[in-house]
């Protein structure tokens, strides 16, 4: 995953989101599978106005995020045309533990821990945090609904927090002396100001709901990070 804004993304990201799931379901076609679940994201609405509902008309606003759309509408028509258990859950930002560094709470908490400056911009944005728990949770549970081949489903928390305050639980739980600079990163082209959903959809055909607050989300990723980067590296100092 790359939402930068860079032409240079549109060919991989081609090749991998779509040719890919294009391959996939090309291999599974003829054979008797029984659910096939496609990972769409948040990014695929761009801008639109929260809270964002699967019935909302999409904005891709990045290579990835079209990218990423164009498989949610290869997904759907492989549903309508061909009757193929294909879903697609929409992902809000999820997190938790071996999460990619890049990502902006694997990376606060990485530098954070090993006591650099972590910069970042004025924290002032809202998004809808998940934790991969629940996450987990939700594909399992679409897996084995038969009543949805072809639907689209978010899954996030359904709730906002900003930034600045997901910054200020991680430096709670983490303590010592840190040091956040804050609008040291711009924003980037296109982000809007808020992207949180509507998950009523998924619980109503489901009855998943989110269990994991954001508070001990990242209490227990905040955890495995300092476990693993005190077992790889044997020292939490900056390198």
């Amino acid at each position: 995953m790359d939402v930068t804004r860079s032409w240079d993304l549109v060919s991989p990201l081609v090749q991998h989101n779509i040719i890919g799931t294009i391959n996939l379901l090309t291999a599974l076609k003829d054979t008797k599978f029984t659910s096939f679940v496609y990972t769409g994201s948040s990014e695929e609405y761009g801008t639109m106005p929260p809270p964002l509902k699967e019935t909302q008309r999409e904005a891709p606003i990045s290579p990835y995020s079209f990218s990423k759309l164009s498989g949610t509408l290869f997904c759907q028509m492989a549903a309508r045309t061909f009757d193929l258990p294909v879903t697609v859950l929409r992902l809000f930002p999820t997190y938790g533990p071996s999460q990619e560094g890049a990502m902006f709470i694997p990376s606060a908490i990485r530098e954070l821990l090993i006591r650099r400056e972590f910069h970042m911009t004025s924290g002032e944005q809202r998004r809808d945090f998940i934790y991969v728990d629940d996450v987990v949770e939700a594909f399992l549970r679409i897996a084995l609904c038969k009543k949805a081949p072809g639907a689209v489903f978010n899954v996030g928390s359904g709730g906002p927090y900003k930034i600045a305050d997901v910054i200020d639980i991680i430096t709670n739980h983490i303590g010592g002396d840190l040091r956040v600079v804050r609008r040291a990163v711009p924003c980037r082209k296109g982000e809007g100001p808020a992207c949180y959903c509507d998950n009523r959809k998924l619980r109503e055909f489901t009855g998943w709901a989110p269990r994991v607050s954001l508070e001990e989300g990242l209490r227990r990723t905040i955890a495995w990070y300092r476990q693993y980067y005190a077992g790889e590296h044997g020292s939490l100092s900056p390198e």
